[in-house]
């Protein structure tokens, strides 16, 4: 990367550069006079750590671990208020919880992903996702996915809306036979959704 800058005659001599840490299979980030630069195919997300651990504890880990916020010694009353604070100032919010305290805000949040290895059933139950190995590194894996099942869901809806019309189109102004109309209609539109929905078992993370 510094050979490529000198190469291009960049002046970035005098820039200040720290906390760069390697992302493996999606990029680098760190800080450039203040700040934050990411190089590579990641998205900025707002991490937050919501705990009922002592307040030192829950410091220390997220110095070392570079989450943005941490709330320590918090009932889940309290981890819920602040989940609704969020969503208010961030947007939506997805919550990664295991234990039978973080179930109500698992359910409350747009996004629950609950721990299944050694979660709780009160906290599978109220979430979306389920992870089946305890390992919070997946969770960024999961936008991928996500994003490309919405994708494609609308696809589908738009595809369904767009065939139907037309076959019904047609069929009244007598161009294709009623049976026609229906099998195509019900039965194509069917496979062809299902077609599109199977490129997702296709989808690289």
């Amino acid at each position: 990367m510094s050979k490529k800058a000198i190469e291009q005659k960049l002046p970035f001599n005098n820039l200040e550069v720290k906390d760069v840490k390697e992302i493996p299979g999606k990029g680098i980030v760190g800080y450039v006079n203040g700040a934050q630069v990411v190089i590579g195919n990641m998205d900025i997300i707002h991490v937050a750590m919501l705990t009922g651990d002592k307040k030192e504890i829950a410091m220390e880990i997220a110095q070392k671990l570079g989450i943005n916020e941490a709330h320590a010694e918090l009932l889940p009353e309290d981890k819920l208020k602040i989940v609704d604070q969020m969503k208010t100032r961030l947007g939506l919010v997805a919550m990664v919880g295991d234990g039978v305290n973080d179930a109500p805000v698992l359910a409350a949040s747009d996004v629950g992903i609950a721990m299944g290895g050694s979660g709780i059933d009160v906290a599978l139950e109220s979430a979306d996702i389920i992870l089946v190995k305890d390992e919070l590194v997946q969770v960024p894996y999961l936008i991928k996915p996500s994003r490309e099942t919405v994708r494609i869901a609308k696809q589908n809806i738009a595809a369904s809306l767009g065939v139907k019309m037309m076959l019904g189109a047609l069929g009244l102004m007598g161009f294709i036979p009623l049976w026609f109309t229906v099998a195509v209609g019900d039965g194509g539109v069917t496979m062809l959704v299902l077609l599109n929905t199977l490129r997702l078992t296709k989808v690289k993370l």
